[in-house]
């Protein structure tokens, strides 16, 4: 019927397919039984019958995970209230769980690339501020080795750092020549 071609045809991912039980547990559609010698089409769920599906035959609607024909499926289950039959649709747990491994893979490269750009970013600010810092603390200390002309560029600095700098550059016009005349006086005879 062109049911079950279209449930024979039906593809989940590369693994999954779909089966279709009436409401008693007997197998309607399975694409994986061999249509010329039906093991499993139109036979109850059973000891002998797929007996791994007993449970997914006796659900209503919901998920599972079960052997079947020796693969871990993970599998949904869906009930048709005016036939009464069950869609169940199965498809291979490595198959789902490495699609979800990939994913989980991608999120953590990507949170990898992140971190690894907020260092950078970090590091850059860090620089920006302890750069002038070390230069005034170094014109500081030659300011104070008698090395007036030791004060570094305004271009250098910025916002309050900007603000030190010149007021140690208005300083050293300040004493300038005061210190000159004492030092005028210390060489005199």
């Amino acid at each position: 019927s062109m049911l079950s071609k279209y449930i024979r045809d039906l593809k989940i991912g590369e693994t999954g397919y779909a089966m279709v039980f009436d409401k008693d547990g007997t197998i309607l559609m399975d694409p994986k039984d061999n249509p010329a010698a039906p093991k499993t089409s139109f036979k109850k769920i059973g000891p002998e019958v797929l007996p791994s599906l007993q449970a997914v035959a006796d659900m209503k609607e919901g998920f599972a995970r079960a052997e079947v024909r020796g693969e871990d499926m993970d599998i949904a289950v869906y009930t048709s209230e005016a036939l009464g039959w069950k869609i169940v649709t199965l498809i291979s747990s490595d198959e789902v769980n490495r699609e979800a491994n990939n994913t989980v893979y991608l999120i953590a490269v990507i949170g990898l690339g992140i971190c690894v750009i907020f260092a950078l970013l970090m590091a850059l600010v860090a620089r920006s501020i302890t750069r002038p810092i070390q230069m005034v603390v170094s014109a500081a200390q030659n300011l104070a080795g008698g090395d007036f002309k030791a004060l570094p560029e305004a271009r250098h600095f910025n916002g309050e750092m900007l603000q030190l700098r010149n007021s140690l550059d208005s300083m050293v016009t300040e004493l300038g020549p005061p210190i000159g005349t004492a030092e005028t006086k210390t060489k005199e005879p």
